[in-house]
Order: C-alpha cells, then structure tokens, then sequence
C-alpha cells in the first residue's frame, strides 16, 4: 500500500508534466477515485486520497472499507538541480 506523501506527489508531478487529474473528482466525465495509503487517522481509521480537480486534492479519513489501493503502471523521476555545484539529483518516486 503506498504512503500518503508518495500518492500526493506522484499525483502533482503527473499533473505538472501532463496537465491530467488522475484520481479526478469526476468533473471531467470520468468516475470521482480515490486510493487508501498506509497512514492512520483519529480511530485508526484509513486516509484516503483522491477528488482531484483544478482547485483541489482531496485527503480525508474514511471509515468504510469500499475504496481500493492503487498501484503504479510507471515510476516517475525526480531532478532537483543545485545551481550552486550544477549538479542533479534524481530520485524515482
């Protein structure tokens, strides 16, 4: 199951590098998705993690069990440049 910085950052990368709202709040005719993560919240209940839209990315507690895992079809790399030394440092996500 992945963590929740892990979604949140895969999903604003995508959106950056495509200008797609995967996990969409349904706005875009597609069904409104959401995926569990690992982290707990008040109850030990499950964050969920989905809604996207061109105003938000939803996060929120969810008590029922009807929201499945998602998982990646492709890894995405991070570079983060330093201009100082003009190195990169790239990090799959």
């Amino acid at each position: 199951m992945p963590h929740l910085i892990d979604v949140i950052v895969s999903l604003l990368l995508h959106h950056m590098r495509t200008g797609e709202h995967l996990y969409s709040n349904g706005s875009n005719g597609q069904r409104i998705t959401y995926t569990r993560v690992q982290e707990r919240c008040k109850f030990n209940f499950k964050f969920v993690v989905g809604g996207f839209s061109a105003s938000d990315l939803g996060v929120y507690c969810y008590v029922a069990d009807s929201i499945g895992v998602a998982c990646a079809r492709m890894s995405i790399g991070l570079c983060l440049s330093d201009i100082n030394n003009n190195e990169a440092t790239c990090t799959l996500i």
